[in-house]
């Protein structure tokens, strides 16, 4: 009798604990039942049947042919459930760096949001998904149809989120840091290029001035005795020079000279003119403050100094980023580099490239009554 009793007791023990288990395990039983009213919220599907009682089916959650607990895609809304009119404002999509976005009541944003290095608020409609390294907020009437991912995720009472939810720390390195790197490298190069042309331009001014002494004496009074005669000339051969390029290209001959001589006439044109006016603006100089005489090295080192203020100026204001002075000087510059090239087509038209002296009318004219005044007796 004993062991029907023990085995009467753990047959009862073992139907106990295999209801508890089934009881854990037990979901509602909604099926095959009519139901009058079907609702969906966030927080899942309520089934209401004739009787009024509501049986709750959780969204988010199901089984797999295991009984295993799987997540469930949520039930996007219909078109027709969302009044696209409540948003009038259209925005196609947004991406920010280093700034956060707000969606205002009244915008519907058609594509995705991408924030690095901000945060994200939502108030209107959001139809694409949302990135951002900070935190996303969904107002009270947002409503977000895509996917959410974000540092934090809040979502306050009254807002509506169709996609997956993820809350992920992105490590994102700052933009910022970069931007300001590839800033001094580019300052630094900046330095570097200006630093070398003006350096090459001196070499090649002292070398030329040095080197051919007659020729940039020539030009040089020319730019004393009439600069605007030499100013017109050079405007004109600026005129003239594609229209002579295009009538020696047409014949056989001519087109040597147009590929060859052109450019390396205009090119010794302009390094004359370069070494001739920094001598002239050292002359200048000397004139009206006073100086003694000095040497033509001297010369050129100080009129070239003086013609390079412009573009020290504009490679400064690249070095130390500050686009007003760059833009500035960098204009000054170009006129300047303007003035001069013209100079020098000018004066090496009217001394042919400075192998024969430019004497002035009125120099001429007055040489003359001289002249004549003196074989008087």
């Amino acid at each position: 009798m004993l062991k029907i009793h023990t085995t009467i007791l753990c047959c009862c023990f073992v139907a106990l604990a295999a209801t508890g288990i089934l009881a854990q395990d037990r979901q509602p039983d909604y099926r095959g039942k009519v139901y009058t009213e079907i609702r969906i919220d966030n927080d899942g599907i309520i089934l209401v049947d004739s009787a009024g009682n509501e049986i709750m089916v959780p969204a988010g959650t199901g089984r797999d042919e295991d009984g295993i607990p799987t997540p469930v895609a949520p039930i996007p809304p219909a078109a027709a459930e969302i009044n696209t009119a409540d948003f009038p404002v259209k925005i196609s999509s947004i991406r920010k760096i280093g700034q956060s976005v707000i969606v205002e009541a009244d915008e519907h944003v058609l594509g995705e949001i991408v924030t690095v290095g901000g945060n994200a608020t939502i108030r209107g409609l959001v139809e694409g998904s949302i990135t951002a390294t900070g935190t996303v907020r969904v107002a009270r009437g947002g409503i977000v149809m895509g996917n959410i991912l974000g540092k934090e995720v809040i979502e306050e009472q009254g807002s509506q989120v169709f996609g997956h939810v993820t809350e992920q720390n992105l490590s994102i390195p700052d933009p910022s840091e970069t931007w300001r790197e590839r800033d001094r490298e580019d300052t630094s190069a900046a330095a570097v290029a200006g630093v070398t042309i003006i350096s090459l331009l001196f070499i090649f001014t002292f070398a030329i001035a040095m080197i051919f002494r007659k020729p940039t004496d020539r030009l040089k009074a020319v730019y004393t005795q009439n600069i605007l005669k030499t100013l017109l000339v050079g405007s004109l051969a600026w005129i003239l020079v594609l229209p002579v390029f295009l009538l020696l290209c047409i014949t056989i001959v001519g087109i040597p000279i147009a590929l060859l001589g052109i450019p390396l006439g205009m090119l010794a044109a302009a390094f004359l003119g370069g070494a001739a006016f920094a001598l002239f603006l050292s002359d200048f100089v000397k004139q009206h403050n006073g100086e003694v005489e000095e040497g033509r090295a001297k010369k050129v080192i100080v009129g070239f100094a003086i013609g390079q203020v412009p573009s020290i100026g504009f490679f400064l204001g690249l070095a130390m980023d500050s686009e007003p002075v760059s833009i500035i000087f960098g204009i000054v510059a170009l006129l300047l580099t303007l003035l001069v090239v013209t100079l020098g087509f000018g004066g090496a038209i009217l001394t042919r490239f400075g192998t024969r002296d430019y004497r002035n009318e009125k120099v001429r004219v007055s040489v003359i009554i001289s002249d004549t005044a003196s074989e008087q007796p």
